[in-house]
């Protein structure tokens, strides 16, 4: 039974071959290492225990097989390979809870990130509840702007800001968006033409899209004709005061109106779009806000242009079906237009589980709702990638507004600070910004030294940043063991969630040709992959948050390691002082 099994690892590797799996999966602790050494084992039994039932030579020969049923057969949920026989029930089967996954160690018991956040706190002095508290005045600058951009992140994953017309040269520009995919499909319904696109029509849509991206980008950086001056650029330079304005009211309130005559509750959806397109006004949050969604459209498009062999390309598992039917499976050479541009919507006007969920159904090509491990991976592979991208773009942006070291930030005038109707504050012009601030501070030309020192700090901070776009969701949340266990733990319909073993022809010659064991995976659709997802991954509902809170750690970790290397400074200078007096003592005496 172990050659059989080491064989047919070694021919292709299976969902449930985590041996295999590890080489390809990040560097993780040794805890994960002996969890996936239990699965294998595991596999490796539930294996034998299949052979036997299919007559194996170790059953013909009166060899018993001991079956093992390990803790995970009772807590991890139902595996194909781990079922010896039939399941009539598959209702019956539970998705293990969340504690039970981590009493049980499925994921990694020890985090670094963590650890080094509980040794930080337990260096608090009196007076500091919080590592924000123990931040120095620069540090907090960092600390602002991070919790600022949370606050944006935020806002679009929740879609908070759908129905509000944020500004009218961004509503603009999304509505000829809008209105141009709308017309590419109405325009081949009325022709007759097929809604499927090949790779050159794909292309020519996308870039077409994008050209009313950058005309939207164009118009809202550009100054209005009054000379109002509400760009991006002068918003982003109070990103820092987002937190402490609360300027979230300006979208959230008018979803609760006082009022109950403007009870949304009895209204209709068009009496709802109308009463929040009046009831809000442009602030710098708001700003910001279309800013952001605009970035995430251009990343959207960027990604989709750059994945048309992703969405094309033919699983093993297809190819695994066509031949056990005889057939050749072709890579498809077309792309449903309106798949591709619910996509774009998405990402123009929805939250972050519609994007997840358009990115599905764009993958799901031959349209039955159901698609195999690999093509669910690469779902959430694309919908993170739109994400970081264009967190990365905000992050940016928000530090070339405005130096991340003046103290002389602009701000907004102390009469807006307790105006109750901030929302109706409109974003100030840089020059007004200047002169509020120049009636209090003298500006003088920074040095070489200080340019210097912004210029290296900028530059930290930003690569910073991009590291945590890039490993957080690998290492940190473990995407990729989170989504073989979702696979594995989700109650499968298809093939009543177990696996099919055939015998097809490897060869041209079907009388001598030899025969190829091939083992079919189930498939899983949207909703069983959610439902272990609410769980499991709770992460996917609100990437853009999730990545912003991480950095938010990783910059608190910086600052504790930087308090700390300035402590044991301070202590080795007193010692090296001391010695040095001790010595200088006893060559006198």
């Amino acid at each position: 039974a172990g050659r059989v099994w080491r064989q047919r690892s070694s021919t292709r590797t299976t969902g449930y071959s985590y041996s295999h799996s590890l080489e390809r999966s990040p560097a993780r602790s040794i805890g994960i290492d002996c969890r996936l050494r239990t699965l294998t084992y595991v596999a490796q039994q539930s294996s034998a225990s299949r052979l036997e039932h299919n007559g194996s030579p170790l059953a013909m020969a009166g060899v018993p097989l001991q079956q093992s049923r390990f803790m995970s057969d009772n807590l991890l949920g139902h595996s194909p390979m781990a079922a010896s026989t039939p399941v009539n029930n598959v209702a019956s089967l539970e998705i293990p809870t969340k504690g039970e996954a981590e009493v049980i160690g499925v994921w990694s018991a020890s985090n670094g990130k963590r650890e080094k956040l509980g040794e930080l706190r337990l260096e608090l002095q009196e007076g500091q509840p919080t590592l924000e508290d123990a931040a120095t005045p620069e540090q907090r600058l960092d600390l602002d702007l991070v919790n600022g951009l949370s606050l944006v992140a935020q806002t679009v994953d929740q879609a908070l800001d759908v129905g509000v017309d944020v500004d009218t040269k961004n509503a603009a520009g999304i509505k000829n968006l809008l209105y141009f995919l709308q017309s590419s499909e109405q325009s081949r319904t009325k022709h007759g033409s097929d809604m499927q696109m090949t790779r050159d029509q794909y292309n020519a849509h996308l870039a077409e899209a994008k050209r009313l991206v950058d005309l939207a980008k164009e118009t809202m950086l550009a100054s209005s004709a009054s000379g109002d001056g509400r760009t991006p650029s002068n918003a982003l330079a109070l990103v820092r005061d987002f937190e402490s304005l609360e300027a979230t009211q300006s979208i959230s309130s008018v979803s609760f109106p006082q009022n109950k005559d403007n009870d949304l509750s009895n209204m209709t959806e068009a009496e709802k779009k109308k009463f929040v397109a009046t009831a809000s006004a442009q602030t710098p949050f708001e700003t910001v806000v279309a800013w952001h969604r605009l970035q995430l459209l251009e990343s959207c498009l960027t990604v989709l242009q750059d994945s048309w062999n992703v969405l094309t390309t033919v699983t093993d598992g297809d190819l695994d079906r066509a031949a056990t039917r005889g057939e050749t499976a072709e890579p498809p050479t077309t792309l449903h237009i309106q798949d591709i541009n619910n996509v774009i919507r998405s990402h123009a006007e929805q939250s972050c589980n519609d994007r997840f969920d358009s990115f599905w159904k764009l993958m799901d090509r031959d349209q039955d709702g159901i698609m195999d491990q690999a093509e669910m991976n690469q779902v959430a592979l694309l919908t993170t990638q739109t994400v970081q991208q264009a967190l990365l773009k905000l992050f940016q942006d928000s530090i070339a507004a405005h130096p991340i070291r003046s103290f002389d930030l602009p701000t907004i005038s102390s009469s807006s600070f307790n105006n109750k109707n901030y929302s109706n504050t409109p974003t100030p012009s840089l020059d007004e910004l200047q002169l509020q601030n120049s009636s209090t501070t003298t500006k003088k030309k920074p040095g070489w030294r200080q340019r210097r020192r912004e210029q290296k700090l900028t530059k930290n901070l930003l690569k910073s940043f991009d590291i945590t776009m890039k490993r957080h969701f690998d290492i940190q949340v473990e995407l990729p063991h989170r989504l073989r266990c979702i696979y594995v733990w989700a109650e499968k319909a298809h093939q009543n969630n177990k696996i099919d073993s055939v015998l097809v022809d490897s060869g041209s010659n079907v009388v001598m040709g030899r025969k190829r064991y091939v083992e079919l995976q189930p498939k899983i659709s949207l909703d069983e992959f959610r439902r272990v997802q609410s769980i499991h991954l709770t992460q996917a509902d609100c990437i853009g948050s999730e990545l912003m809170s991480a950095f938010h750690d990783d910059l608190l970790i910086e600052q504790g390691k930087s308090r700390q290397n300035s402590e044991l400074k301070g202590h080795v200078a007193i010692f090296i002082t001391v010695m040095a007096g001790l010595d200088v003592v006893l060559h006198f005496l």
